[in-house]
């Protein structure tokens, strides 16, 4: 039977592809404009100094939204968006200069829109077919920012013949902030929640099942990997292919084959099997060849394999960690903290990871330094498909 989003659904998924497709138009290219006027270790600071930022967000949006509505936060977040695009169209390369400022302002975008959405996202689907909702998601979000990366690519390449000196990622920047200002009237239309309730003392000292622990550790494991992997991505795509449009390609291509793997998500994986494991496997199987082969041939065989498997990793982790919220007691407006702990678990590691990664490019040989730490990072989905599988048992689905 075909899987119908509600029209409240229908609405986050808009605000969320919108956010994606901004994010996969802009965000790329903003990792390859500050390694071009810099250095490696630069994008990873403004990575790291943005993640900081989200989490101290994430974790005062637990106050926040017992005195402001959650489209009230994700209003806050998209307007800080704006900002920041408009620093870096009017700083162009002095923007190296300012990224850990840039950085706050990034975190406090991520931090008050993912606080808002992740409600709503928890709230709208309860007790829903959640495999269904996140591969429909999933689908819908790949291939409408499909044409971003590509699209972004093509706007830097022309907009640097026709202005000159970077000229085209100011272009780009204002694309984005275009997106962000069509995002705005439909988190106007998110449904009004009850107040949540929220102590941060009482969070630290109550005490965890042990499934839940295992979703912490899974999101600890996941955050250890994705930004530092998407980081290092980014730059060894631009290295190997040394265009913007060929790098916005080859992510189009990727996000294409995502929305077809999502598909055979719905169709075949159940919140029961161990599908899972063709995304954990897929992605360490891509990542390893491509940190072997940062060449063309590696990053479409990278495009290729994560695009059609990873959905099986990323569903499969999205729907236990709200099914496992569902099932711990309590009504949904105690249950809030658990949004922040996992978010907690999964910030900390990436902060981790990152600022670990920017101490190990230090010096010479930065390029051969994060092949070998992507060589070492390919392994952790391997990790998350353990925990998951354990998660299962716990829960017993």
């Amino acid at each position: 039977m075909k899987y119908l989003l509600t029209l409240e659904e229908k609405n986050l998924v808009t605000i969320q592809a919108l956010a994606y497709l901004t994010s996969a138009l802009a965000s790329p290219f903003m990792t390859i404009f500050l390694f071009k006027n810099a250095n490696v270790q630069v994008p990873l600071i403004y990575k790291s100094a943005t993640l900081i930022f989200l989490l101290i967000w994430y974790v005062a949006s637990g106050y926040l939204l017992q005195k402001f509505k959650s489209s009230t936060l994700i209003r806050f977040g998209l307007l800080n968006a704006i900002v920041l695009f408009s620093a870096f169209v009017f700083l162009k390369e002095k923007a190296v200069q300012y990224v850990i400022l840039l950085g706050l302002i990034d975190g406090t975008v991520a931090g008050n829109f993912w606080a808002g959405y992740n409600i709503n996202q928890f709230l709208l689907t309860f007790k829903r077919d959640r495999v269904k909702y996140f591969a429909a998601v999933t689908r819908a979000i790949n291939i409408l920012q499909a044409a971003a990366p590509a699209l972004g690519g093509a706007i830097i390449m022309y907009g640097n013949r026709l202005l000159g000196n970077d000229g085209g990622y100011g272009i780009l920047f204002v694309t984005a902030i275009g997106l962000v200002l069509v995002s705005l009237p439909f988190v106007s239309r998110l449904p009004h929640h009850k107040k949540i309730t929220f102590s941060f003392t009482r969070m630290v000292k109550r005490k965890r099942t042990r499934r839940w622990k295992f979703i912490l550790w899974q999101n600890f494991v996941l955050g250890m990997y994705d930004n530092a992997m998407g980081v290092i991505l980014g730059i060894l795509f631009y290295v190997a292919l040394q265009q913007e449009l060929y790098v916005g390609v080859v992510m189009a291509t990727s996000y294409l084959i995502g929305a077809l793997g999502s598909t055979m998500v719905s169709r075949s994986m159940r919140e029961d099997d161990n599908k899972y494991w063709v995304g954990a496997i897929g992605i360490t199987l891509a990542t390893f060849i491509f940190a072997v082969s940062p060449n063309v041939w590696g990053a479409v065989i990278f495009a290729l394999v994560s695009g059609i498997t990873s959905p099986f990793l990323n569903i499969a982790l999205s729907t236990l960690y709200f099914n496992v919220v569902d099932a711990e007691e309590g009504t949904w407006q105690d249950k809030y903290h658990y949004l922040i702990e996992r978010d907690t678990a999964l910030g900390m590691a990436r902060i981790i990871s990152l600022l670990v990664l920017t101490m190990i490019v230090t010096g010479a040989d930065e390029i051969v330094k994060i092949r070998v730490s992507l060589l070492v990072l390919s392994f952790l989905p391997l990790m998350l498909g353990l925990f998951i599988r354990k998660s299962r048992v716990l829960i017993q689905i």
